[in-house]
């Protein structure tokens, strides 16, 4: 007969809350790693389109002569590179070169920034031909200074990178973490949790976790994919606020997951369910589509987690102007998270219905 009092089986046998977190998570990530839907939804199609969108647009680059154009402030030296008119197609004193190279009407502009110092706006992976024109500007007149200014066109695969990581932070909410908990329940598995002597928080909680965690790995995936598809530089200081907006964005998305599973009754509607769910958002919610400058669109896309999400990002990444101010972004995005998961706790059922 085993001596062992009922307190220190209490204390040594049963795990805490923490421990039940970690041991959640650790199922949740195996969950990931596994399902092939998962995975699919999560990182193989955005891949895919990221793939697609950069080899279009390098592929397409023109065949012909290189544009170059020189701003009103550099009129002599244009004449003076002499350069061979069957590869370089030269214009002289336009008004913004570097705007010229961003609209994709050059691929080369020359600006003088001051006495000293030229500026050459061109994409990166013209870097070649910059060295070319650096070497010819600097023989021609040594005392210049050339500084180089890497542009993206604007219609660069790069200006689709926000809502590819979007799209897959919202597949993971609803096809990892909402299909995992529809799964669970119709497997039992869910009333099994149910007679451990465990708080009902645990479950929810290693789930919310475990996906954020994730969300800010597939993050920086997407990040160093565009660095090395793209070639495109983004500063620490803009690598470290994505990251970090990427926090309230998975969780907007997380939460809509869990909400929408713990309403639905069985796995089998729940597929469909955010398949459609998947299908308005991408259409609706600012993601490839800008439906929120339509007049008939607007009011769907105000209400749509992803539009808050795609203009934090495209402001962080991309550098360019915010459409709304950041902090009111976040605060949707925090305030629709509570509301989701207030749902999904009030709503959660560890039984299917048939």
């Amino acid at each position: 007969m085993s001596t062992t009092s009922p307190r220190s089986i209490d204390m040594s046998d049963q795990p805490s809350d923490l421990r039940a977190v970690k041991l959640f998570s650790g199922m949740s990530v195996t969950y990931f790693r596994r399902n092939v839907i998962s995975l699919v939804m999560t990182l193989a199609i955005p891949v895919v389109f990221l793939l697609l969108y950069s080899y279009a647009y390098y592929l397409s680059a023109p065949a012909t002569r290189v544009g170059v154009v020189f701003d009103t402030t550099v009129p002599l030296l244009a004449s003076e590179l002499k350069l061979d008119e069957e590869a370089f197609n030269l214009r002289h004193g336009v008004e913004d070169a570097g705007a010229e190279v961003r609209r994709e009407k050059a691929r080369i502009g020359v600006s003088r920034l001051d006495a000293d110092t030229l500026q050459i706006a061109a994409y990166r992976m013209d870097r070649p031909l910059v060295a070319v024109l650096t070497q010819r500007i600097t023989t021609l007149q040594p005392e210049l200074k050339v500084q180089p200014l890497w542009v993206d066109a604007e219609t660069s695969p790069l200006f689709f990178l926000p809502a590819i990581i979007i799209m897959s932070l919202l597949n993971l909410g609803l096809f990892t973490t909402g299909a995992k908990v529809l799964q669970e329940r119709s497997a039992s598995t869910l009333r099994l949790y149910r007679m451990l002597p465990l708080p009902f928080w645990t479950y929810f909680a290693a789930e919310f976790l475990t996906k954020l965690l994730l969300a800010l790995g597939i993050t920086l995936v997407f990040l160093l994919c565009a660095v090395a598809l793209l070639d495109t530089g983004l500063g620490l200081e803009r690598w470290l606020l994505t990251l970090a907006a990427s926090i309230p964005v998975a969780a907007a998305f997380v939460s809509f997951g869990l909400a929408i599973a713990c309403v639905l009754p069985n796995y089998s509607s729940g597929v469909h369910v955010f398949t459609v769910v998947n299908l308005v958002i991408v259409f609706f919610g600012d993601l490839f589509f800008p439906a929120s400058k339509f007049p008939l669109t607007e009011a769907i896309a105000r209400v749509m987690p992803t539009s808050y999400s795609v203009d934090l990002f495209k402001g962080l990444i991309l550098n360019t102007e915010f459409r709304i101010d950041p902090w009111v972004s976040v605060g949707f995005l925090l305030i629709f998270s509570a509301v989701m998961f207030l749902i999904a706790i009030t709503s959660f059922k560890y039984t299917a219905k048939e």
